[in-house]
């Protein structure tokens, strides 16, 4: 279209600005808006831009029709002086800067109407934000609340596993803290880890693993407990087919959360002079071959922690 209205002003259409130049400038200028005008119109036009009310997007939709409409209208009619050989000079031109006219007021009702949906747009968006916001800041308040309330409801006596899950995200630091200065209080934290280890509930039971190998010095009462689950995970590995396809998927299912619990149990009890790094061979040679393909997390995860641990024998406490 820019095109076509540059051919028109290369026959002399417009009389402003006086410069041949200046007018093929305003026409590219012009176009370069109006064509960044249009994408905006097109895109209200189609009813997803929040905020804006039905009639406004559908005289958005119809502007991208009527503007261009309207440009062709003209360039039809201007090249193509038979339309126009029995008027004079000064009525050829009249007749343009009515168009003009007409074109320019077209397009600032097409601009007004533009801001004035932008406008909405953007109240629209800020009111959504401000009702996100306050709908996020009541759900943290309303999980605040009963996180304080489930907090306050323990007692010194209270099972093990009700302190423990507040040591964990989404509980805050200050609750963590607080739970696990309660946990290290338990005149039985030995025996009561040791229970919560060999419990069923394997996702317990890994907590309660990683909670061995976070303290410094854990309960010697755990030993035991953890080289219990050690024969668990070589117990349920030797029962998974290592021929079978799946055996992998198989045995990561049953038995690969436990052993990241070992794992990191492995390093609290060295620090007690316990060595378990035989029980992690063990676990590397049932696991392994199970694993098939690369990566052999579990293999790889045992085989790591027993060479951390051949590597800092500092930490090492001979009983």
């Amino acid at each position: 279209m820019a095109g076509l209205l540059g051919l028109c002003v290369s026959r002399g259409a417009f009389g402003w600005p006086t410069e041949r130049w200046a007018q093929y400038l305003v026409v590219f200028t012009a176009h370069f808006v109006l064509g960044l005008g249009t994408i905006c119109a097109a895109i209200g036009g189609l009813g997803f831009t929040s905020g804006i009310p039905t009639v406004l997007s559908r005289a958005l939709a119809a502007f991208t029709v009527i503007i261009p409409a309207m440009q062709i209208v003209f360039i039809g009619w201007f090249l193509h002086p038979s339309l126009y050989k029995t008027l004079d000079a000064d009525a050829v031109r009249h007749i343009t800067n009515i168009s003009l006219a007409v074109f320019g007021t077209t397009v600032a009702l097409f601009g007004s109407i533009g801001i004035t949906a932008w406008a909405l747009n953007k109240a629209d968006t800020s009111r959504s934000r401000a009702q996100i916001l306050a709908e996020q800041k009541t759900k943290e308040d309303s999980m605040e609340a009963e996180e304080s309330r489930q907090f306050a409801a323990l007692k010194p006596d209270s099972p093990l596993e009700e302190w423990m899950k507040f040591l964990e995200y989404p509980y805050s630091e200050m609750r963590r803290k607080a739970a696990k200065q309660a946990i290290l209080a338990r005149p039985t934290l030995g025996r009561d880890l040791a229970e919560v280890i060999v419990s069923a509930d394997a996702e317990l039971s890994a907590r309660a693993m990683y909670l061995v190998g976070e303290l410094t010095p854990p309960p010697g009462e755990v030993v035991e407990a953890v080289r219990r689950k050690v024969k668990l995970v070589i117990e349920i590995a030797e029962m998974v087919d290592p021929a079978n396809p799946s055996s992998r998927n198989i045995l990561y299912k049953r038995v690969h959360r436990l052993v990241c619990g070992v794992t990191a149990a492995s390093r609290g009890l060295w620090r007690i002079g316990v060595d378990i790094r035989p029980e992690l061979r063990a676990i590397a040679a049932a696991c392994g071959p199970r694993e098939q393909a690369p990566p052999h997390d579990i293999e790889a995860q045992c085989n790591l922690v027993i060479r951390y641990l051949t590597e800092t024998p500092n930490l090492f406490v001979k009983p």
